[in-house]
């Protein structure tokens, strides 16, 4: 696929062979020009006389006050580089994920200086009459280049050198495609990792328009790299995070894809089909929330919320039970004392504030009798592969969360992977584990005498 910008999206990518013989180098920097709208084609004027002088540009790589420059460097090799920006000589680079923690940081700038033959001349000035609107643009860089480890520092500069190029371009491309003269108009930069094609995507994004108007870019995007249509990959809220200890600190408390940590199933030879994605273990007492007896269903919405969350599809925070309380009789469909509470709530009201919180439509089984349950293992198995969304089971007084099944259709066998939401206690996946409060369970585990309801959610098709 060419990076030449042919397509005019706001777009540029890099790939990448073997992700930990790769360094990756992040150059940042802020452009600040002006030009008079007035004059047509104004802007085009402008980011062709940027990327006419890119060889003006500088690179000092951060901490070091070092500018980077195959003339006079002192390394011979572009890992001998990064051991010095990271002060180790023994540097682990097993993973992609090592290659973006050491990650080499580089500022960008301006070269200001004069030619000799430029300094021969003197000032020419033109006077220009009729309207003139004179902005200046503060155009913000962020650019990501990936250099196999062996590779020359003069290999180096020329890689920058084309990134940066194809970089500028997609910024043009969002200009032109964007801006409307706003005076708060900012191209944002967002990297995407796309892991089965060893490629890092950079889509510039205008600050003036919402995630939501941005469909159709990202529709074209998805097309044109054969991304999944019904999963979010280039919204913002997907973007590649290179601190990842400041990502969600304020999820960090809960466990996440306890899933991975339970026993195995007794059922032999059968079909496992599990969650996909991540997200987190609610339960009884977190929060300071006193919501033992009552509150398990609140946490098992709680548990699928954080799925959305985790998969890109909502930005919005995880509702606490006031928030669902209030959710629902906002519906109409509980009266105002309910907010408060410390009332039970089933599956069709966890569908009602899927629906109404994030758009999430659900499809809702439901049983007479947890025996029945053993007819539904090809349904949940086909919610599994296709939705891979956790699945909320009520009855009685009580609800559950179901993230797995195990069916052997040969023998009819079948166990489901219970994520329980009445634990009390520390956050020890060990106990939680051990003592089978996440763990596969048979249908003797429902009761026979309750009617069941499951709020299977549905993955939103959009991106």
């Amino acid at each position: 696929m060419s990076n030449s910008n042919e397509h005019n999206l706001p777009i540029s990518f890099t790939k990448f062979d073997e992700p930990s013989e790769n360094i990756c180098f992040r150059i940042k920097g802020t452009l600040n020009k002006q030009t008079d709208l007035i004059q047509k084609g104004a802007l085009d004027d402008l980011f062709d006389r940027i990327l006419d002088n890119l060889d003006g540009f500088k690179f000092v790589i951060k901490n070091l006050n070092l500018v980077l420059s195959s003339e006079n460097s002192k390394f011979s090799n572009c890992f001998q580089l990064l051991q010095e920006f990271v002060k180790c000589e023994e540097i682990q680079m097993n993973s992609l994920a090592d290659s973006l923690m050491n990650c080499v940081l580089v500022d960008l700038f301006e070269s200001k200086s004069i030619s000799e033959k430029e300094n021969n001349y003197s000032p020419y000035f033109t006077n220009h009459k009729g309207v003139c609107s004179f902005r200046v643009f503060n155009i913000p860089i962020d650019c990501i280049v990936f250099v196999k480890t062996e590779a020359s520092i003069r290999s180096l500069e020329t890689i920058i050198y084309q990134r940066l190029r194809q970089q500028i371009s997609a910024i043009k491309n969002c200009y032109k495609k964007f801006f409307q003269n706003e005076n708060d108009f900012v191209a944002q930069t967002f990297h995407y990792l796309i892991s089965n094609q060893n490629l890092c995507l950079t889509c510039i994004y205008p600050s003036t328009v919402m995630e939501d108007s941005l469909a159709v870019l990202r529709n074209e995007i998805h097309s044109l790299f054969n991304l999944s249509l019904n999963q979010p990959v280039v919204r913002r809220e997907n973007a590649l995070v290179f601190n990842q200890k400041n990502k969600d600190l304020k999820y960090s408390k809960y466990l996440k894809n306890t899933h991975l940590s339970a026993k195995m199933s007794s059922v032999k030879n059968g079909k496992i089909s599990l969650v996909q994605g991540d997200y987190l273990y609610f339960h009884y007492m977190q929060d300071n929330i006193n919501d033992n007896g009552w509150g398990c269903a609140y946490r098992s919405f709680q548990t699928i919320f954080s799925w959305f969350k985790f998969q890109s599809y909502t930005q919005k925070p995880i509702p606490t039970h006031r928030e669902i309380q209030k959710c629902l009789v906002d519906l109409g469909d509980k009266p105002k004392d309910f907010i408060g509470s410390s009332k039970w709530i089933g599956s069709m009201e966890i569908s009602f504030c899927l629906s109404k919180m994030i758009n999430v439509d659900s499809k809702i089984m439901s049983i007479s009798k947890g025996s029945e349950l053993a007819q539904k293992a090809r349904e949940l198995q086909y919610h599994f592969e296709t939705e891979g969304t956790p699945v909320m089971i009520g009855g009685g007084v009580l609800a559950h969360t179901i993230i797995g099944v195990n069916f052997d259709e040969l023998t009819g066998s079948v166990q489901y992977l219970i994520l329980d939401p009445h634990f009390v206690g520390a956050e020890d996946i060990k106990t939680i584990s051990e003592k089978g409060w996440i763990g596969w369970k048979d249908i003797k585990f429902w009761k026979e005498d309750s009617f069941y309801n499951l709020c299977c959610p549905m993955r939103p098709k959009g991106y």
